[in-house]
C-alpha cells in the first residue's frame, strides 16, 4: 500500500510542476528547439534515482510540432523533481530517432537511430528494453535499483489528461 500511495505521489508531484516557469539548464538550437547534449563519461545514477519515467513520443505524424513545447515543460519539472529520471524515445518528422535522458533540468543524448516505425508496438518494447540494459551497463544502475524504482510508462498521444486504473 505504501509502494502505492508513493507512486502516486511522484507522478502527480511530476505532473504539477511540468507547467511551472524556471529557468533550466537546456541549451537551444538556432530554431529555439532543445538541443540534447552529450552525456559526461563519469555519468551515473547510481544511488540516485527515486523514480524513473519513459516518455515514449510517437510524433511522426502531426503531433511533431508539439515535442519542443513538451520537453521545455518536462525540463521544467525535471528541475523540480530532483531525481527522477525522465527517458525518452522521440520519432517525430526529423530522418532519425532518439533516446534522452533529462534528468534534473539537463537533457542527455543517448543515442540515436535511424527512421524508426514507432506505431509498431515491437519498437514500444524494444526501446523500453534498450533503456534498461543502457541504464544498468552504462549509467551504473544496478539491476536491483532498477528493480525497485517506480518505473512510469507514458505513451505521448493527442489526449490531454491522465486517469489512474489502480
Amino acid at each position: 500500500m505504501k509502494r502505492k500511495l508513493l507512486d502516486i505521489f511522484l507522478v502527480l508531484i511530476s505532473i504539477g510542476f511540468i507547467g511551472c516557469s524556471s529557468s533550466n539548464k537546456a541549451t537551444f538550437s538556432d530554431n529555439n528547439e532543445i538541443k540534447f547534449i552529450s552525456m559526461p563519461d563519469d555519468f551515473n545514477l547510481t544511488k540516485k534515482i527515486k523514480g524513473i519515467f519513459f516518455l515514449y513520443f510517437a510524433a511522426d505524424n502531426n503531433l511533431s510540432n508539439y515535442v519542443n513545447q513538451d520537453l521545455k515543460e518536462i525540463i521544467k519539472a525535471s528541475k523540480k523533481n530532483l531525481n527522477l529520471a525522465y527517458f525518452i524515445f522521440i520519432d517525430d518528422k526529423s530522418n532519425e530517432s532518439k533516446v534522452g535522458l533529462i534528468f534534473n533540468g539537463t537533457p542527455y543524448l543517448v543515442k540515436t537511430f535511424e527512421e524508426i516505425n514507432s506505431g509498431d508496438y515491437k519498437t514500444l518494447e524494444n526501446m523500453a528494453e534498450f533503456i534498461k540494459t543502457y541504464s544498468i551497463n552504462n549509467l551504473k544502475i544496478s539491476e536491483k535499483l532498477w528493480n525497485n524504482a517506480p518505473f512510469y510508462l507514458i505513451i505521448w498521444n493527442h489526449g490531454d489528461a491522465w486517469t489512474y486504473y489502480p
